[in-house]
Parts: structure tokens; sequence; C-alpha cells
């Protein structure tokens, strides 16, 4: 058998063909693989971004932060007062509550004093009225709520009034000695504010403490608070001026009788009298001590009193010389109590005439003359202890109603006896028995 030997012919073209097709999927398979990075890329960075949202969505998400005590700036108060009014500012609300919306970083770095609040007063009435409060803040966040939304202001009218300075020691005085108030200046202030807030201030308060007083005189700038009827500060108003320029000092104190007298009269049945206290103190210099010995009451008119009466007395002190703890007056009663009485009946040719017309005669119409009197003790007084007398001057020829004259015995006077005259009708007529006695 033949062998035969084949050779490989070359490729007439001079190309290898075997090692054409390997290139090709070579390049394929680069191609294949820089399909696959990309999309690899393209995952990882849909991955990244997606994580990215899920991190700034959960370390930072949209959030509210509350802001509490955020001050209202009420705006336009100036137009107000021109008007002649004014807010009171007792009534005011004078904060608000904000919830801001927001990214959690931008609300951490807004602050308190970054939120403004205003409310605008222009156009309130006298009255109440209801204003809008609104709230400004950072462009990085947005309002979600304000509590409260309108704030309720009450409008009065503008006044001033002038009140009294009182100066009120803080503290305790040594033994038989007093803080005085000597003088102040200015005595009274000028209050401004409100009508009703005014209204409200009783005086001025001036606070001295009483370390600071001594024997001798001592000025001192005081400042003022305007309190009303309780002590209580009433603070929505303004003052002319915020101090005063007190003068005090310690002045000595003592006890003293006090005398009172009584003046007028009183219905004879009934007992009068003025029931005080019978010592007082007083505070002076302590130089002049030792000149008040007593003191004397203003005197106590008792005419027309008929039952229980408080009355202050009035002092009559000398220049200097005062009632300790700033008072003025003695608090006293003036007492009423029926008088036990008698009476005592009288002919009408009992009673005597005196100042009778000569040709005349005054004839009491009255049957009888009834006499009470009264006092303490009436046992032993009869009608002798009285005289009854009817002054006829000054009478017509026609019937008068007469208060006769009661003359006391000298015991009834001893006695203290107060008779309550009686009246009488009386006709003065011509005397006949003198007539008929003529030549």
């Amino acid at each position: 058998m033949e062998h035969q030997e084949h050779q490989m012919m070359p490729d007439p073209s001079g190309r290898d063909q075997g090692g054409g097709e390997g290139k090709n999927r070579k390049k394929e398979q680069e191609i294949q693989e820089r399909r696959r990075k990309y999309v690899s890329i393209l995952i990882s960075v849909i991955i990244a971004i997606g994580l990215w949202f899920f991190v700034i969505n959960d370390e930072n998400p949209t959030i509210r932060m509350t802001y509490s005590d955020i001050e209202i700036d009420y705006l336009n108060e100036d137009l107000l007062q021109e008007e002649g009014l004014v807010v009171k500012d007792s009534d005011i609300p004078v904060t608000v509550k904000v919830v801001l919306q927001g990214k959690r970083t931008d609300l951490l770095a807004i602050k308190s004093s970054d939120i403004t609040a205003t409310a605008d007063v222009s156009q309130c009435t006298k009255g109440d009225n209801y204003v809008d409060v609104e709230v400004h803040t950072p462009s990085s966040s947005t309002v979600s709520s304000v509590k409260p939304a309108q704030v309720r202001l009450t409008i009065e009218s503008l006044v001033s009034r002038q009140k009294d300075v009182r100066v009120v020691f803080n503290g305790t005085a040594p033994d038989s000695t007093e803080a005085v108030c000597e003088s102040i200046s200015p005595e009274q202030i000028v209050v401004t504010g409100a009508s009703s807030s005014v209204a409200s201030v009783k005086n001025l308060r001036a606070v001295v403490n009483i370390s600071d007083v001594g024997a001798e005189e001592t000025t001192l700038d005081v400042s003022l608070t305007p309190v009303d009827e309780s002590g209580n500060e009433v603070t929505d108003v303004t003052l002319s001026s915020e101090t005063a320029r007190i003068t005090v000092r310690l002045y000595a104190t003592k006890t003293v009788p006090l005398v009172v007298e009584t003046v007028g009269t009183s219905d004879p049945e009934l007992d009068v009298s003025v029931e005080a206290p019978e010592l007082v103190e007083i505070s002076c210099p302590e130089d002049r001590i030792d000149e008040v010995i007593e003191v004397t009451a203003e005197p106590v008119d008792i005419t027309g009193i008929t039952e229980l009466t408080e009355i202050s007395l009035t002092p009559l002190l000398p220049e200097g010389v005062q009632l300790t703890s700033g008072k003025e007056t003695v608090p006293a009663v003036i007492r009423v109590e029926k008088r036990p009485s008698k009476t005592f009946e009288y002919a009408s040719e009992d009673v005597e005439r005196v100042n009778l017309p000569d040709g005349m005669t005054a004839e009491i119409l009255d049957d009888t003359v009834t006499l009470t009197v009264y006092g303490e003790d009436l046992s032993d007084l009869t009608d002798s202890d009285f005289t009854l007398q009817l002054d006829c001057s000054g009478l017509g020829e026609e019937e008068s109603q007469v208060t006769l004259t009661v003359l006391l015995s000298e015991k009834a006077e001893d006695q203290d006896i107060t008779p309550k005259a009686p009246a009488v009708s009386v006709l003065l007529k011509e005397d006949e028995e003198s007539g008929n006695a003529a030549p």
C-alpha cells in the first residue's frame, strides 16, 4: 500500500485562518467584559444614590420643632396714644408658642432669637379687640402653628393723675424712738396709663430702711413704687419721676394724757358723753419732748346727738409734735343713755310773770303746767326746788306759745339736775282790775 504524504498547502491570501477566529473571540470577550463592568458601575451608582437618599431621609428628616416663650412685639402703640388711647398692659399676652417645620439640621440651627412675633395695634379701638399675631422665621423653615394665633387686647383711655407719695419705714427703731418723715419732695407724682390702672393706684410707696435714719436730719433719694389699696404693685403705669427726695429723722416718743371737752347742748333726757382713750403717744425731737405734758383735742359738739356715734378726735398739737405711727386722729365714741326722770305738776298761778307791761295781765291757758327733770339722784327733790317763770316781754294780744324759764335751787344745781322747760299757751290782755282802780 502506497503511502502518500499530504502536506498542508499555504493560504494563497497569505493569512492564517485559525488565528483570525481567535482574535475575534477575544475582542468579543473584551466587549462583554466592558459591558458587564459598565452595568456593575451603573448598578453601584444606583445603589449609592439609593443609599444616599436613604441616609438623607433617615439622618436629616423633615421634622417639627416647638419654640416657646417667643416675645410679642406690639407695633404702633404710639399711634394709639395720639388718639388718647392705650393698651391695658396688665391684660395682654406677652409670649406665644411657635411650631416650625423643616429639615432637622436646619431647625437645630434656629434659635428662639431668630424668630419674631408681632401684633399691630394701629387699628384697635376703645374696648376689647382681637389682633392677629404674625411670626417671621428664617427661610429654611415654615410656620406650622402659632398659639395663640390671636391676642385679645383691652384698649382704654390714656389718663394722667397726681398721686401722693407715702413713706414706709422698713425695720425696727430703737426703744422710745420713732422714725419720722419730715419732708417729701415732690409730695405728689403724676401717674400715667390706662384709666383703670391709674384709678387703682392709691399712692406711691417710698421704702426707707430705719438703719439709714439717725437723730439728725438725713435726706435720701428713694425709689417710688405705685401700689393699690392692698399694697400690691401696679406695674402698667408710668411715673413723672421714679424717685423722691425724703428727709427723715428719729424722734423721741412719750405717752401723755388726752383731754376731751364737749360743746353744744343735747336733749336733757339723754346722757351724752364722749368715750376716748385716756392716753395718747406722741413723738417730737428729743430736745422738746419734756415740753408736752398733755394733749387737748378739738371740742366735740354734742348738739343733736341722740344715738351711739363713732367719731375721730383731732388733737391740738404744738408745732413739731405729732401722734406716733403717722396717725392724725384718735378714734372715740359718743355714748348716749336715757337719764332717770321725775315729773312735777304746777298750777298756772304758780308760774311767775316777769317783764309784764303795765296795765296788762298774762293769762296761761293751760290748767296745769308739767315740769320734767333729769338726773342721777332725784329721790329727795320736790317741786319747791324749781321755779317757773314766764317772760312776758314781746308778747302781743294774740295767743302765743312760750317756753318757760326754769330756775334751780342750790340743791338741784349741786345734783347736776337738768330740767326740760315746758311750753305754755299765753294770752296777753288788759288787767280789768287795774282799769277799775283808775281815777
